[in-house]
């Protein structure tokens, strides 16, 4: 509300006239609403979450992920490491080089060590139609259109 507004000269500015300056636009979706806002709350919350010590009594599954994170997160140890730890999983995966017949455990093994899915993707996404919806869907075909 925009106290200040009179609003029975302009009652809209009285009523919505402060929304702007109250609930800022999400730069990523240039929309803001109330879903916006929680989302980025619920984000906030789970960074903060992660980022901060553990304790003893929380479940493995918290401190699975919290090391995950700390690990995605820690770039000063990965540019010390250099590209030992990439050429290592390369070779683990057999890559570069790869033939034909081993095609189906170089996309395991990729699967397996990087967690990315060709075959097939699992997907959480907001529905206006229902409170949630889990979606098998196929892989980005993208990639198709580099290799012509």
């Amino acid at each position: 509300m925009n106290k200040s507004a009179d609003p029975c000269e302009d009652f809209y500015n009285f009523a919505c006239g402060n929304y702007k300056n109250v609930n800022k636009i999400n730069k990523k979706t240039h929309t803001t609403s109330i879903f916006t806002m929680v989302d980025e709350a619920i984000h906030m919350h789970i960074v903060d979450i992660l980022e901060k010590d553990g304790s003893d009594d929380e479940p493995d599954s918290i401190k699975k992920l919290r090391n995950l994170y700390q690990s995605c997160t820690a770039t000063d140890q990965m540019d010390a490491l250099g590209l030992e730890p990439l050429n290592s999983l390369l070779s683990t995966m057999y890559l570069p080089l790869i033939k034909d017949s081993e095609i189906w455990s170089a996309i395991t093994n990729i699967n397996k060590y990087t967690n990315l899915n060709y075959l097939f993707s699992i997907k959480i996404m907001p529905d206006k139609n229902t409170i949630a919806r889990i979606a098998l869907d196929t892989p980005s075909n993208d990639y198709i259109y580099l290799t012509a």
